[in-house]
């Protein structure tokens, strides 16, 4: 048996848990993925690729020498090997066009498998109608979380009226504006709704309003929660949520 001394021991000498662990403390995964993948070895590549099924893009890759090299390896050799396995992704809203034009070239216009989106907006987009982009490219989607406490620069209404996210079934909204959450609630059909999370204060706005399509999206809801106990604005609820969908809030259960 040839033994090989610790002084020459190389990565692809060791077993692949030891590999795999190595490569799991890698932060963030893309940059690894970017490293490896069509790099020619194979067993790398196979062991990089085996657990892709969630994707964080929120890195600061943007702040890389080579950024837009990281963006064009990361579109051309990384995101045609993995999009068909992507369960959950996690991204800046300026990461749309990006995903959405990789999409209409190389997977039907879809990301077949992904249920799970995390969208983060830190600046305004005003050429981005988010909801339109999501519901074209992710036909799919069943939980989407949105962080984003700016206002629209442009208005859009007409244009998201005809909306439909028809397998959604989960919708976070604790930290985000009034506008967002007015075109994902009111214009937009979402017939698979059963869990709302939202802030206290967006949804007695959105309430208030009366509009026939938040009714009908709130219809179905079975866990409503909030970002704040409710308590003392129970009663608006009981024209648009079922009888106890309102789940109480942790304040709440501290002191009964």
């Amino acid at each position: 048996m040839k033994y090989l001394s610790k002084d020459n021991v190389q990565l692809l000498d060791l077993p692949d848990e030891i590999i795999l662990t190595i490569m799991n403390k890698v932060k963030p995964r893309v940059l690894l993925l970017c490293s490896i993948i069509a790099i020619g070895n194979n067993r790398l590549e196979q062991l990089a690729l085996d657990k892709c099924q969630a994707i964080d893009l929120t890195c600061n890759y943007f702040q890389l020498q080579d950024q837009s090299l990281f963006q064009r390896r990361f579109y051309s050799h990384v995101m045609p090997r993995i999009f068909n396995n992507i369960q959950s992704l996690t991204l800046y809203i300026q990461h749309l066009p990006d995903i959405v034009s990789f999409a209409e070239k190389n997977s039907d216009r879809i990301f077949p498998n992904l249920t799970h989106l995390k969208i983060m907006v830190f600046k305004r987009n005003p050429k981005t109608s988010t909801s339109y982009i999501l519901a074209r490219a992710l036909p799919h989607l069943k939980i989407l979380e949105v962080f984003n406490k700016l206002e629209q620069q442009k208005k859009i209404t007409a244009t998201t009226n005809n909306l439909k996210f028809t397998h959604l079934t989960t919708l976070i909204l604790f930290d985000i504006h009034m506008d967002y959450a007015q075109q994902l609630l009111c214009r937009t059909c979402l017939p698979c709704l059963n869990e709302l999370a939202i802030r206290n204060d967006i949804l007695l706005a959105i309430i208030a309003q009366n509009q026939h399509q938040t009714i009908d999206n709130c219809s179905r809801v079975e866990q409503l929660r909030t970002s704040e106990p409710l308590y003392d604005s129970l009663n608006v609820l009981r024209n648009y949520f079922p009888p106890d969908s309102y789940v109480k809030h942790e304040k709440e259960t501290q002191t009964t």
